[in-house]
C-alpha cells in the first residue's frame, strides 16, 4: 500500500488483467503438477508412454492456466464475494469444458 493506491483492492480494480495473468501463471503451475503426477502414475502402470505423458501434462497445464486466468478476470468484475466466486467458478468450468470438447474432437478427426 502507498499513497497512490490506498488499498490493495483499488489496485485490483484498476488493473484486473495483472491479477488474471498472475492467476493464470499459478493455475498453469498447479495444472502442471497435477497432470504431471497423474501422468507419471499412468506411465508407471504402462497405460501411456513417455511422449504421451509429456503431451498430456502440457495440455493439462495449459488448460488449467487458461481456466484460472479466465476465472480471475470474470471474478474481478463483481464486488460481492459470493457472486465473484460463483462467476469465477462458472467461467473456469466453461473454459475447461470448451477446451476438452475441442481436444476430443481433434483426436476423433
Amino acid at each position: 500500500m502507498n499513497h497512490y493506491y490506498p488499498s490493495r483492492d483499488m489496485r485490483q480494480v484498476m488493473y484486473p488483467q495483472r491479477s488474471a495473468y498472475e492467476m493464470a501463471r499459478i493455475g498453469a503451475v498447479a495444472g502442471l503438477c497435477g497432470a504431471g503426477a497423474r501422468n507419471i502414475y499412468r506411465m508407471r502402470n504402462n497405460e501411456i508412454d513417455r511422449a504421451q505423458a509429456v503431451v498430456n501434462t502440457l495440455k493439462g497445464s495449459a488448460t488449467a492456466g487458461l481456466a484460472s486466468g479466465a476465472a480471475a478476470m470474470v471474478a474481478s468484475q463483481f464486488r460481492t464475494p459470493l457472486v465473484s466466486a460463483l462467476a469465477g467458478i462458472a467461467a473456469g468450468t466453461a473454459v475447461i469444458y470448451g477446451l476438452e470438447r475441442v481436444m476430443t474432437r481433434g483426436e476423433e478427426a
